[in-house]
């Protein structure tokens, strides 16, 4: 679970509400931008303060 924004999110959900598998977030530029966001994994995070946690995905 998540409170507001989520941009506090630390859980380990790593599949969006489509059921599609997040991709490493090393995979883009996001882990250098916002180095405190804890972005491990694939796991879904809210470095950018968006409506809700997310992740990365090929689509």
């Amino acid at each position: 679970c998540y409170y507001g924004t989520g941009i506090n999110y630390r859980g380990t959900w790593s599949t969006t509400t489509y059921g599609a598998k997040c991709l490493e977030w090393s995979a883009d530029n996001y882990k250098t931008e916002y180095p405190w966001a804890n972005l491990d994994k694939n796991y879904c995070r809210n470095p950018t303060g968006l409506q809700r946690p997310f992740c990365l995905t090929e689509d």
